[in-house]
C-alpha cells in the first residue's frame, strides 16, 4: 500500500509541476482589476502560475492571464498565428525579459499550463500537461524590474495594457478556448523540476 501511495504521489508530481507547492493566491476566470502591486508587493521573487484550459475551436487566441503593462509584465496566451500557447515575463526590452513558445493543442484537449520564472536569474520554464515544452534565460541574465510592473492584471481578458511581448493580434479577451480552473499562484516558489535543464 505504501509503495502504491508513493508511486501515485510521484506520478501526480510529474503531471503537475505545481504539485506540493503552497498556493498563495488564486484568481477566478474572466476577472479584471487585479491589483498586481498590492497582491504581489515584491515582484523580484520567483513565481509559479498554473491554470487549466481547453481549446474549443479553430484559431484560439487571446489572453489566458496577464499582469503588468506594456513595458514590464507577465502573460500567458494563445497566439492566433499558430494556435500555440505562449508565456512571457519581465521587460519588453529583449535582454531583460523572456518569451517561451509552447505547442498548439488539438481541439477539445484539456491542457494544464504551468509557467514558472525566477527574475533574479532571468530563467523561465513552461510545462504543458507535465511536459517541459520550453525553457530559456534572458540574455541579460536577470529581469531588472521583476516579472511585472504594478499595473493591474486580468484572467481571460486584458486590463488596459499588456506586455508588448504579446503580439498585437493576441492582446484581446480569450476566444475559441475556455479556462477550466482558477489561476493558481505559488509566490516565491519554483517547481522541483525547474533545474532539470541548464
Amino acid at each position: 500500500m505504501a509503495h502504491r501511495f508513493h508511486a501515485r504521489e510521484r506520478r501526480k508530481s510529474l503531471y503537475d509541476p505545481m504539485f506540493e507547492l503552497f498556493r498563495t493566491h488564486q484568481f477566478a476566470y474572466n476577472i479584471t482589476g487585479i491589483a498586481t502591486g498590492d497582491v504581489f508587493p515584491d515582484r523580484t521573487l520567483p513565481i509559479t502560475m498554473g491554470v487549466t484550459v481547453k481549446r474549443t475551436a479553430a484559431s484560439p487566441t487571446g489572453i489566458i492571464a496577464e499582469f503588468g503593462d506594456a513595458t514590464t509584465g507577465l502573460a500567458i496566451w494563445f497566439a492566433v498565428a499558430d494556435g500555440k500557447i505562449y508565456a512571457a515575463a519581465g521587460d519588453a526590452v529583449a535582454a531583460d525579459g523572456i518569451t517561451l513558445a509552447g505547442i498548439a493543442p488539438p481541439q477539445d484537449q484539456i491542457v494544464r499550463i504551468v509557467f514558472a520564472t525566477i527574475p533574479g536569474s532571468g530563467k523561465a520554464r513552461l510545462w504543458l500537461n507535465g511536459q517541459l515544452v520550453a525553457h530559456g534565460e534572458a540574455s541579460g541574465g536577470v529581469f531588472p524590474n521583476g516579472w511585472s510592473s504594478i499595473a493591474n492584471g486580468a484572467v481571460g481578458a486584458v486590463d488596459t495594457t499588456v506586455t508588448t511581448r504579446v503580439p498585437v493580434a493576441d492582446r484581446i479577451a480569450l476566444a475559441n478556448a475556455v479556462i477550466l480552473s482558477p489561476v493558481k499562484v505559488a509566490q516565491n516558489q519554483r517547481p522541483r523540476q525547474f533545474f532539470e535543464v541548464a
